[in-house]
């Protein structure tokens, strides 16, 4: 196996594993699980967007946000009615779980959601429907600043009691404005999912990979297989293309633990004994994506994930949004 890759491997390795750990003592998972945070940037983004599920005619004037305590967030929203120009105000409350993951929304009012008919006042509401449901009110939060971050996920497995059959992936498609015009003029990229840390995760350097395209204007990076024979598949692909003032990517990674560096057995035993006895968990939360090229940084931020814990796995994903809310049926 490539050597170059096997460092970076055990790197995400570490990453992932740690992220575990940190579940198991109830630490936030990464940057993006901060519940005052969560809550916070969740409310600039989403606020509007529940304004406009109780009555598309008002306009947010304030808004203030208190902890109640017992993982509740009060959200106190003040209106005003654009045609009698009435104020209201509007209540809702955050619920989330230990993680620091906002799991679901109570309002003291009926949301239209896409159903039949709108919520009951008082119902609690799974995060992500009220997600999808704000997709059909307005475009989804922008992810600023300059990435586009189309699809991005982590996951580790534990699962199986045999700490061997542990296994890790995680892959990004992106795109991003650049100057460059050919991978000539590129030594590396690396990039960081889901956290806001200057330290990154995956590094590939371009002299690894094979240049092509008349323009030369296409990288591709495939390492060597894990176990350094034909018949076992690659560990991971890097695949980018410069363009129209554009560089897009996709990076994928899979590894499984059969060699023993994914994570030592007592890393395993800990984090396999620990998620056995504990409830599945699952909520959302905001996230950073940052990529380099060379010196040159693109960064994703407020980027909505969904994290899910079960006992058989870890994951990380973007959570994707319709760009309407589908029709109700009749």
């Amino acid at each position: 196996m490539n050597r170059n890759h096997l460092s970076t491997c055990k790197r995400v390795s570490v990453m992932l594993a740690v992220s575990a750990i940190a579940v198991i003592v109830g630490v936030s998972l990464l940057a993006c699980c901060n519940k005052a945070a969560n809550v916070t940037t969740f409310v600039q983004e989403y606020q509007r967007g529940l304004v406009a599920l109780c009555n598309p005619q008002l306009d947010v004037v304030r808004c203030a946000v208190t902890n109640t305590g017992s993982a509740g967030y009060a959200c106190t929203i003040q209106c005003r009615d654009r045609v009698t120009t009435t104020a209201v105000t509007l209540q809702f409350t955050l619920l989330c779980n230990e993680l620091g993951l906002i799991e679901s929304i109570r309002a003291d009012h009926p949301l239209a959601l896409g159903q039949d008919q709108p919520s009951a006042p008082g119902a609690v509401i799974p995060i992500e429907t009220v997600m999808y449901a704000v997709a059909g009110t307005r475009a989804p939060p922008a992810e600023s600043f300059d990435l586009v971050v189309k699809s991005a996920k982590a996951r580790l497995s534990y699962a199986k009691p045999d700490f061997y059959k542990a296994a890790s992936l995680a892959q990004l498609r992106a795109k991003c404005p650049t100057t460059r015009t050919t991978f000539d003029e590129i030594s590396q990229f690396s990039f960081s999912l889901f956290a806001s840390t200057d330290s990154f995760q995956y590094v590939i350097k371009r002299s690894a990979g094979v240049i092509s395209g008349k323009k030369r204007n296409k990288f591709k990076y495939q390492p060597s297989s894990q176990y350094g024979t034909t018949s076992s598949p690659p560990v991971g692909l890097f695949l980018a293309t410069l363009n129209k003032e554009t560089l897009s990517l996709l990076y994928r990674h899979k590894q499984d633990n059969r060699d023993g560096l994914l994570m030592p057995s007592n890393i395993f035993a800990s984090i396999h004994n620990s998620t056995n006895t504990n409830k599945p968990v699952r909520g959302v939360g905001f996230g950073t994506v940052t990529f380099n090229i060379d010196g040159d940084q693109h960064t994703s931020s407020n980027v909505p994930v969904l994290l899910k814990l079960t006992r058989g796995s870890l994951g990380i994903s973007k959570v994707k949004l319709p760009k309407r809310r589908p029709k109700s049926t009749q």
